[in-house]
């Protein structure tokens, strides 16, 4: 892939991340990464970050409601041996892009095993909804 090829690849991507996250007022993520190789391989990487785990599942769910087809999956282990929350989806350009939260200590329960993703969707609703009933 030739440098200018990589550039456009670059700006296509951050101009379609920067013009969803103002589209739909998504909250600045705490780390963007995008990866651009042989398309159709170029894909953005969302990090999102909260001390609070009410507060990571409902801006998880917030994308969740922005993407094309979205596949929320809880990992107990992954490859750098923590857990996280994932949601892999598309943009409206067909932009990949995968939203992860690393709360490690809220998923010690889940060490070892993994949630499909209406398992995982379940979960994230039930972890939004204490926040709304500790607010009561």
């Amino acid at each position: 892939m030739s440098r200018t090829a990589i550039t456009a690849a670059l700006t296509r991507m951050t101009t379609a991340l920067d013009h969803h996250l103002i589209t739909y007022s998504l909250p600045t993520p705490h780390l963007i990464t995008l990866s651009v190789g042989a398309r159709p391989s170029d894909y953005a990487r969302v990090m999102i970050h909260s001390e609070s785990l009410p507060i990571i599942a409902a801006t998880l769910l917030h994308w969740a409601n922005t993407l094309t087809n979205p596949q929320p999956r809880l990992l107990g282990e992954t490859d750098d041996y923590t857990a996280k929350i994932q949601i892999h989806g598309r943009l409206p350009d067909h932009t990949e892009i995968q939203v992860c939260a690393h709360p490690e200590h809220h998923l010690d329960n889940f060490r070892g095993q993994a949630l499909d993703p209406e398992q995982t969707l379940l979960w994230l609703h039930k972890q939004a909804s204490t926040a709304l009933t500790a607010g009561r």
